[in-house]
């Protein structure tokens, strides 16, 4: 405490209940998910590149090719590393799984969540988005976004100089 007292340009970070501490574990949790499977798929698809096998950019796309490029007996993978890729592209899905997870339980909560509601209905966002403006805009008075999306999303007007999302008029 002394050590804030004595600096007074320290940021404040206001105290989070239990249930928007849980919220955000959800949301971090997730956020490393899909980082980590992106990086999989860009490791997967470089490995194969090495091979000479391209795949289109994309997780949709890998996920559409990839063990049929594994499988083709042409492409000059060895026993192993088809293997080692097969348990890259089991690791993706072990992801997708958790990912998937993770977003049914953070909807499940925006569906519920008094302010989820309002931010879904005058912003026009999905319950990800709106759950994540709660958590971490709401819970952060002084940030910069809370300031721009607090008024709107609590049915009040945007501020001179902000966007409204496309399709809600200003």
């Amino acid at each position: 405490m002394c050590e804030a007292a004595s600096r007074p340009s320290m940021r404040v970070v206001p105290v989070k209940s239990p249930a928007q501490q849980s919220m955000l574990v959800l949301h971090r949790m997730r956020t490393g998910f899909v980082e980590e499977r992106t990086a999989l798929v860009n490791r997967l698809r470089g490995l194969l590149v090495e091979f000479g096998v391209f795949l289109p950019q994309g997780i949709d796309a890998l996920c559409k090719h990839l063990v049929d490029r594994i499988e083709d007996g042409d492409n000059g993978l060895t026993g192993p590393a088809r293997q080692a890729l097969m348990h890259g592209w089991v690791q993706c899905q072990a992801l997708d799984e958790q990912i998937a997870w993770l977003e049914r339980q953070i909807a499940e909560h925006a569906g519920h969540d008094p302010q989820a509601l309002p931010c879904m209905a005058a912003c026009g966002v999905a319950k990800l988005t709106a759950s994540a403006a709660v958590v971490r805009w709401w819970t952060h008075g002084n940030s910069r976004m809370a300031g721009k999306w607090r008024a709107p999303c609590k049915g009040g007007a945007f501020p001179v100089g902000v966007n409204p999302p496309p399709g809600m008029a200003p």
